[in-house]
């Protein structure tokens, strides 16, 4: 379809006079004429200065940005629309070319039609964040830096949520801020998880919650909401070790020509819920002692009990007396020296 033309009203009006010649039956093309308001109210009284309009499919003139009002009227007419069903948006933008008010529809073209649409309010946040210390993204994931610092934060209100680059909100980094998704103006809980990210060689990029922050917001028409988060920690470590017995008791030393058996550790916590799939996570029999950065931790700690296994071609260890329980604290990471050992007994 070609690109659309767009018309004030009036002056559509004044070109409207002369003959009526009626066609043959059957789907027409047509115009559509849209008239809007702003719960009830007029572009000024709303004090919406533009509109943009979005059909999916269509191209539309000025990109579909258009004024609220155009020659006393607060609408426009869109041209030669072909016969069939469209859906549209629209945003009403303020002076600044903040959206602040916005709806949606649909209609159908079989010649000409008039669509009525009463646009509602919307608000925003703009939100900036800091990591304890106020270090920058790179540096946020220390001890561990597995994930290379913070990449992305999530950024939730009201289930509606949108992806930004860490430094682009981070003070640290000099970030100037973000905005949240529109809402309603009132009362808000808003919510920031701030992501590493890993992509291994020839993979996709996957994901790992590290900071949060959620909070009450009230947001206002106009002008965004400004708000910093203080992200702190969604995650702790803990350390643990492991010794290898006979079935009699007697200390066995691990395989060093094959590094076996594999020692697969796991972490259940109170809802009897693993962190791995079974067996675990493998480890190499010699890698003891091996640190665990990213258990989840809520405020106060988490408990985790440790499940330990091991396996080797033709024999399997098995983890004695009663399982160790490890509290994981948000922000903490031992050191090796606090390794919690398990002892495994070859069965």
């Amino acid at each position: 379809m070609n690109t659309k033309l767009a018309l004030p009203f009036l002056a559509i009006l004044a070109l409207a006079q002369g003959c009526i010649i009626v066609g043959p039956g059957g789907p027409n093309s047509g115009n559509v004429t849209f008239a809007w308001t702003f719960l009830q109210a007029s572009c000024s009284y709303a004090g919406v200065a533009s509109v943009h309009i979005t059909i999916p499919g269509e191209t539309l003139d000025n990109n579909g940005v258009y004024a609220c009002n155009s020659n006393g009227y607060d609408g426009i007419v869109l041209h030669d629309f072909a016969p069939g069903q469209y859906i549209y948006t629209i945003e009403g933008l303020d002076s600044a070319g903040y959206t602040t008010y916005t709806g949606s529809g649909d209609f159908d073209i079989d010649g000409d039609v008039t669509e009525q649409v009463d646009l509602a309010p919307v608000s925003y946040a703009w939100l900036t964040w800091t990591f304890p210390g106020n270090v920058t993204c790179a540096n946020a994931d220390t001890p561990a830096n597995f994930y290379g610092g913070v990449k992305y934060v999530d950024i939730d209100i009201d289930g509606q949520a949108v992806r930004a680059n860490c430094v682009d909100g981070a003070l640290a980094n000099g970030g100037q801020g973000v905005y949240s998704a529109a809402v309603g103006p009132g009362n808000h809980v808003i919510t920031l998880t701030a992501l590493g990210a890993f992509t291994p060689a020839g993979g996709q990029e996957s994901v790992y919650p590290l900071f949060g922050a959620s909070h009450a917001l009230t947001t206002t028409l106009g002008a965004p909401v400004l708000d910093q988060a203080a992200l702190q920690w969604m995650v702790g470590g803990t350390v643990v070790s492991w010794s290898l017995q006979s079935p009699t008791g007697t200390a066995q030393a691990c395989d060093t020509t094959n590094r076996t058996p594999y020692v697969y550790v796991n972490f259940v916590d109170s809802t009897n819920t693993a962190v791995y799939a079974q067996p675990g996570d493998a480890n190499y029999c010699d890698a003891a002692p091996t640190r665990y950065f990213y258990l989840q931790a809520a405020a106060g700690g988490t408990n985790y009990r440790i499940d330990m296994q091991g396996a080797a071609a033709s024999y399997t260890w098995s983890q004695v007396g009663t399982h160790p329980v490890v509290t994981v604290m948000p922000g903490v990471f031992p050191a090796n020296t606090s390794a919690i050992n398990v002892t495994l007994r070859q069965n």
